[in-house]
């Protein structure tokens, strides 16, 4: 019996060597193992937070998501009035521009309107003024025809009035248009006296005295003809 004991208390030992500690470790480890047990609890809570915090964490990812995408729609917005305004306002700028440029060259126009108005009131005013010098000049030279057939005529010269009277003729030819412009009155008494000295001297004997008559009212509506209307 005592040899069963020892052998029984070798195996023991055996084992316990082959499990590298001895009975005391063995109780010491045996003691210990429950803490880890209680290790492996304890973390249980802290999983159970990490779930919970998780859907927290994706909420505020959505709540971020979402203001990025408000604050996307809000810049676009405000950029898009922006530039409307923008095109507002450059049309309503181009449109004065245009009615500016209109009223320019509205004013242009008129300006050369003006220019051309004087211009030809210019030139009406000379060439009146011309006309009245080429008036005053051409009767001035048959006054002093009718003067000198006069005297002819007074002196018995009937060849030298004929003469005479002829350049009487020819000067009329170029101012008989402009005295009738300037008085149709003065043109019709001096054509018909005209007519009647011509008929005068070109007869055989020629009457001095119907010719001085005649030649005398001649000179008076030449004369007349640069002041009548």
């Amino acid at each position: 019996m005592r040899l069963l004991s020892l052998l029984f208390l070798g195996i023991n030992l055996l084992v316990l060597t082959a499990c590298g500690g001895n009975p005391g470790e063995n109780s010491n480890t045996a003691n210990t193992t429950p803490p880890e047990t209680t290790t492996s609890e304890t973390k249980s809570p802290e999983t159970s937070d990490e779930k919970a915090e998780q859907p927290e964490e994706e909420s505020g990812e959505q709540a971020e998501t979402e203001m990025e995408e408000t604050t996307e729609q809000a810049t676009e917005t405000a950029t898009k009035t922006a530039t409307e305004a923008a095109n507002t306002v450059a049309s309503a700028a181009q449109s004065a521009l245009d009615q500016a440029k209109t009223a320019t060259e509205q004013a242009q126009s008129q300006v050369e309107d003006a220019k051309g108005a004087v211009t030809k009131a210019s030139e009406s005013v000379k060439g009146a003024v011309e006309g009245v010098v080429a008036l005053k000049a051409g009767v001035t030279g048959m006054t002093q025809g009718v003067s000198s057939t006069l005297a002819a005529v007074k002196a018995g010269d009937f060849v030298t009035a004929q003469t005479e009277f002829t350049k009487v003729q020819d000067s009329w030819t170029g101012v008989e248009e402009m005295v009738k412009t300037k008085s149709e009155t003065a043109y019709g008494a001096i054509e018909k006296q005209m007519d009647s000295v011509s008929t005068l001297l070109t007869t055989s004997k020629p009457d001095a005295t119907k010719l001085t008559a005649e030649l005398q009212a001649l000179g008076q509506s030449l004369a007349s003809a640069t002041t009548q209307k």
